[in-house]
């Protein structure tokens, strides 16, 4: 629709603003690879990533790589002792509970008190992601966004075209999943949304499936790599939707072998 600045009145310019705002084109595509896998083994298989520049983390924090593995963390316990002057008499985990044994003994117990203590102990578990969004250190097309900076992590291509990684592991199984956006000032026609969200992201999404890929199959975590299943739909704010075509699907699988 056209919409003349004559054919409006004052209080209607912002309205022309809005009309002129872009189009969103998305593409996402999420393979799953089966089973959900058990948290140990989850950790386990991030730690792996890590080490291949695959991080997953938080949407706007860059993890490091010396936050994934079998790690040492610290845990602060607070507790309450009570005390007959310097006599030791039992503790108790909450501070409300230490009150009420104050309050109920101190007219037969005239220096009943407590005291609160902190005890810290140190163990080595397996890291736990925090969060599902994939950086990844190692050669990419796309400029790495927000890297460094605050704001969602993502791959940024030629002409706003986005691309987020994420890998999930839920009730619905272990997936990767790449969605990629393009904002536009006009509609485009079918060939020219391929190119751009088809082509200009294929070498990178060949790339990050071949390094999960990788790990994933190594025997210990026993996951068929081929025996996927595989979801893939185009939408655009128009609220209109074509799902992508099995060549598109190929391409994108095909490319793990070419990276």
């Amino acid at each position: 629709m056209v919409v003349t600045l004559s054919s409006l009145h004052k209080p209607d310019i912002n309205l022309l603003l809005v009309i002129n705002i872009a189009i969103q084109y998305s593409r996402i595509m999420t393979i799953n690879y089966g089973k959900r896998m058990g948290d140990t083994d989850f950790r386990k298989l991030s730690a792996e990533l890590s080490e291949k520049g695959f991080l997953i983390c938080h949407l706007m924090n860059v993890a490091d790589s010396a936050d994934f593995g079998f790690i040492a963390t610290e845990k602060t316990k607070i507790s309450y002792d009570i005390v007959d002057g310097d006599e030791y008499i039992m503790s108790v985990d909450y501070r409300h509970t230490a009150s009420y044994i104050k309050a109920g003994f101190s007219k037969v117990m005239p220096n009943i008190d407590f005291n609160r203590v902190s005890t810290a102990t140190t163990k080595k578990v397996w890291a736990e992601p925090k969060g599902d969004t994939v950086v990844f250190t190692g050669h990419t097309d796309g400029n790495k966004n927000n890297y460094n900076d605050y704001g969602i992590n993502n791959l940024k291509y030629y002409d706003d075209v986005y691309m987020r990684t994420q890998v999930t592991n839920g009730y619905e199984g272990l997936t990767l999943k790449f969605t990629v956006t393009w904002d536009c000032i006009t509609i485009q026609r079918k060939e020219m949304i391929e190119e751009m969200m088809v082509q200009e992201v294929l070498a990178d999404m060949g790339r990050l499936q071949k390094v999960f890929e990788g790990r994933l199959k190594l025997k210990k975590f026993g996951y068929d790599i081929n025996d996927v299943t595989i979801n893939c739909h185009f939408d655009a704010k128009t609220e209109s939707r074509s799902e992508c075509t099995p060549d598109i699907v190929k391409q994108v699988r095909d490319a793990r072998k070419g990276v």
